[in-house]
């Protein structure tokens, strides 16, 4: 992180920075080892000067929905000449998800524009009362090259499920994610 970004902190020490923590959705579930060394980092941000919060993000866990609603649609708009004239040119997971899109009704893209809007306004308002706003990016650590599925809490989830989607509301709301 480059600090110099952030005007008066001495010594590039996190002194003054508000820190705020997602918890909810972006907690549960989330692989013991995950939730360790985001504790870690927690008292290493606090022991370097910041000022800690816990925050949530209502609706967050509709992330998923709006962005598999919005990115078909949208794709399947942009690629349709294509999925019209070279469908056999595609991968079979491509298409099928070109597919998709184009049969999403209109009303189900715009219901979902709008509340894509209204997470990046709750997002923007967690910076009212913070500077940065932190979870983890996976729910579990990474796993065997292969594996379709992870383990969490004693539960099983497919592999997309359980570990990329705690980037999407970030990615909706038009906010960088490290």
């Amino acid at each position: 992180c480059d600090l110099d970004h952030f005007p008066g902190l001495p010594d590039r020490s996190l002194a003054g920075l508000r820190i705020a923590r997602l918890g909810g959705y972006f907690e549960s579930p989330l692989h013991e080892d995950v939730r360790l060394a985001l504790d870690d980092a927690f008292v290493r941000m606090h022991l370097d000067g910041a000022r800690l919060s816990n925050a949530t993000v209502e609706g967050a866990e509709l992330a998923s929905a709006i962005y598999f609603t919005v990115v078909h649609a949208e794709a399947s708009c942009e690629h349709e000449d294509r999925l019209r004239r070279r469908a056999d040119a595609l991968g079979e997971d491509v298409r099928l998800r070109l597919e998709i899109g184009s049969l999403l009704p209109a009303h189900w893209y715009h219901k979902a524009q709008r509340m894509r809007r209204r997470l990046a306004e709750v997002l923007d308002a967690q910076f009212d009362a913070a500077d940065v706003l932190v979870c983890a990016t996976l729910r579990a650590p990474a796993p065997p090259i292969g594996a379709t599925s992870v383990t969490i809490d004693g539960r099983q989830y497919s592999l997309h499920a359980g570990m990329a989607d705690l980037t999407i509301p970030f990615s909706l709301a038009g906010l960088p994610a490290i």
